[in-house]
């Protein structure tokens, strides 16, 4: 599956961008190719250009040199300085030092502090221009930014590396979003500050029926029919179906299989674990097969407890929950399937509001366009592995030039399907998780197919045909739940305030309330507003209308900007907006397109972690294909800090769709805690098409510091430092 990197603006959009040439900004250029006296060809930020130098052309290759003039035909430049090498042919990096003291006097600055020259060094090498007005901004952000010079240095190296311009907003932006406060507590601040009561809580086990959906459903009718205001009368019918409960002892079948899941992992006592599990078995609501399954499974896990492998009789419960997964998730279908018709037929069909009308229409249209593309989507697949298949069986080995297009294609159009389809908003996890399958396959096929192996390439494409012909559109419980509420919503007239505080919870509460997955995962970034200025750009580009304010999806960088506008919430909330959004902003900039062949991403995002907004980092080194990241070879590092656990890291590197995992923590018995769900993953990783190859625990810390280093220690970690192949995350 290709993931496409879209967390940019429109003015970050670089490639193939002719160099813009300013006078007065200094730049490190190569000599390339002398052709006269005081004319060359000079190399700056990989471009060839043509200039006439004041005087004589210098007698070294590396010089720093400032534009003078430009015309249509030459640019003119004067020497700053000229770099002179050590017999390896290496640049002398006190010869760098003393010419980037003369440039920064060149451009005014007399006595630049032993910081600067490091920041105007890094700057330059990187083939960054420097001018007046960016040195003195890179001055004031080395000398009165908040943080450590340390800190200040690495936002610099970052900017440079991403060949951003040195202006005060990218640097603030980047040093807020690598080293500032966290952005799980600037919101969560200014939710506060927005409404004393607000509070994120998971609703995932609050899902209960306390009374039969049809008396529900008749009561929220008679409120509604009695309030005369609209606005209000959605609110209410909002509030009523969220209301809606099922009772602890009543849960769906899979939840009560992720309950039992829990007590093996959370229960340190195991005999105290037998115990619950025997009850939990006992009241739920399995088929019989399935509870003696289980039972048997408890009863071998003791005898391997009595024996002194605790460790072994937690894997084999573990081992037997995810084998009777599937088994226990069929029997939600019939649940699922009820919940679905109360919540559109009767929940709103029978209302008499005009808000109401539309709103079951929107719904009815969404979930029949969602089937109906999905209708489509699964022929026109089949029908272009159909033709693959025919094409291999008719041309053998000279076929790859007419089937590789035709399978480029299909994988385009199921990542397409999968990221960025209304259809895939609504519809259950299983079937998510077969369309990734198999794309991952045919990329398979794919290079099979390279190799000449036509044979098993056309096999797996018989095995992904028949796949494809099997699926149902089966709409998620959850999901359409979500998209009702977001509906609802959009009924009310809400300001910024009301728009940042209902956005700050659908975006926690999501990674709670949904199954975890590859479009969810692509949402919450949305949702932050990351993808915000592209997606603007490209709808402004194809000429389309979008709803709401020219927005074309509702995220938190636009409900900042619309809080920052209102009057009477500036003395409140300013500055933490200002912080919310640069480090949204920041993070954009970390998250462009390089123009290399190396692709790196840095996010922080807010979860829900036990009714708690916590801030996970990720951090993502990747082959950069055509602004795609290469999810097949990449590094992944995830970083959070739990309440019971402290900092827990965790590094995934991927070959070849081979997977290296390593887990990082200073607990002790983190590894034995820890294990047991680990396996889990990773039977969940194979499902999508990762084969994982090895599991490692290790440190988070190495090297023990004293006490009074801890503050310092803590924020060393917290920092990646940056190269030229991406983040360096060192732990």
């Amino acid at each position: 599956m290709q993931v496409n990197n879209q967390a940019i603006t429109s003015q970050m959009m670089t490639h193939d961008k002719p160099l813009e040439l300013k006078q007065g900004e200094i730049y490190r250029a190569t000599i390339k190719e002398r052709t006269s006296d005081n004319e060359a060809t000079l190399q700056i930020r990989g471009r060839e250009i043509s200039v006439k130098f004041e005087g004589r052309i210098p007698s070294e290759d590396r010089v720093t040199v400032q534009i003078n003039h430009q015309s249509e035909r030459q640019v003119q430049v004067k020497v700053i300085s000229e770099g002179s090498r050590v017999e390896t042919g290496t640049v002398n990096r006190q010869t760098e030092v003393a010419n980037t003291q003369q440039a920064l006097r060149s451009l005014g600055v007399t006595n630049p502090s032993k910081e600067l020259q490091q920041a105007a060094q890094i700057i330059l090498d990187k083939g960054i221009p420097l001018n007046k007005e960016s040195v003195q901004d890179l001055r004031n952000f080395i000398e009165k930014e908040k943080g450590t010079i340390e800190q200040r240095l690495n936002t610099v190296q970052a900017i440079a590396n991403k060949r951003l311009e040195v202006t005060t907003n990218h640097l603030r932006s980047v040093n807020e979003a690598l080293n500032g406060r966290p952005l799980n507590e600037v919101l969560t601040n200014i939710a506060k500050e927005l409404d004393p009561n607000f509070q994120v809580k998971s609703s995932q086990a609050e899902v209960r029926l306390e009374r039969p959906v049809s008396e529900h459903v008749r009561e929220v009718r008679e409120q509604v029919q009695r309030e005369a205001n609209v606005q209000r009368a959605v609110e209410q019918v909002r509030n009523e179906f969220i209301s809606i409960n099922r009772p602890q002892g009543e849960l769906k079948p899979s939840d009560q299989l992720k309950q039992m899941q829990g007590t093996v992992q959370k229960e340190s006592d195991f005999q105290k674990a037998v115990t619950l599990l025997n009850n939990q078995i006992e009241k739920s609501l399995f088929e019989q097969p399935i509870k003696d399954l289980l039972q048997k499974s408890i009863s071998e896990a003791a005898n391997l407890q009595s024996a002194g492998r605790e460790l072994a009789a937690r894997q084999l419960l573990m081992k037997t929950f995810a084998g009777v997964e599937p088994q226990v998730n069929k029997m939600d279908a019939q649940v699922q399937s009820e919940v679905q018709q109360y919540l559109i037929n009767e929940n709103f069909q029978t209302q008499q509001l005009s808000s109401k009308d539309f709103l079951v229409r929107a719904v009815t249209e969404k979930l029949a366009n969602a089937q109906s593309e999905f209708k489509n989507l699964q022929r026109e697949i089949s029908r272009n592995l159909d033709n693959i298949q025919r094409l291999n069986e008719a041309f053998k080995s000279q076929a790859i030039s007419q089937v590789k297009p035709l399978l480029e294609t299909t994988i385009k159009k199921l990542d397409y399907a999968i990221l960025k389809s209304e259809m895939m908003l609504l519809t259950d996890m299983s079937t998510e998780k077969k369309l990734m399958l198999a794309s991952g396959q045919l990329a398979d096929a794919k290079r099979l197919l390279s190799k000449g192996n036509y044979s098993e390439a056309n096999k797996i494409v018989q095995e992904v045909k028949s796949l494809i012909e099997k699926l149902e559109f089966k709409p998620s419980e959850s999901k359409v739940q979500h998209f009702i509420t977001k509906e609802e919503l959009s009924f009310t007239s809400r300001n910024g305030s009301h728009l940042l505080l209902q956005q700050y919870d659908e975006m926690t509460r999501r990674t709670a309330i949904q199954e975890p997955s590859a479009r969810q995962a692509f949402e919450m970034v949305r949702g932050l507003g990351l993808n915000r200025d592209s997606e603007i750009a490209q709808v402004l580009a194809s000429g389309k209308q979008s709803q709401g304010d020219g927005e074309p999806n509702p995220n938190m960088k636009q409900a900042l900007l619309q809080v920052m506008k209102l009057e009477e919430e500036q003395g409140r909330v300013s500055q933490q907006t200002t912080q919310a959004l640069a480090n949204i902003t920041g993070q954009q900039l970390l998250s462009k397109s390089d123009n290399n062949n190396l692709q790196s991403m840095f996010l922080n995002l807010p979860i829900l972690l036990q009714d708690e907004v916590k801030n996970l980092q990720v951090f993502v080194n990747s082959r950069n294909e055509g602004q795609h990241v290469d999810w097949e070879n990449c590094n992944l590092y995830f970083l959070i800090e739990t309440k019971k656990l402290g900092e827990v890291g965790i590094l995934v590197s991927a070959t070849d769709r081979n997977l290296s995992l390593t887990i990082k923590n200073d607990k002790p018995f983190f590894k034995e805690r820890i294990e047991p769900l680990a396996d889990v993953c990773k039977e969940k990783l194979k499902e999508v098409g990762y084969n994982i190859t090895s599991l490692n625990f290790t440190k988070l810390k190495h090297i023990q510091r004293s006490q009074d280093e801890k503050t310092n220690e803590q924020s060393e970690r917290m920092t990646p430092t940056f190269t030229e192949k991406g983040f360096d995350f060192k732990i």
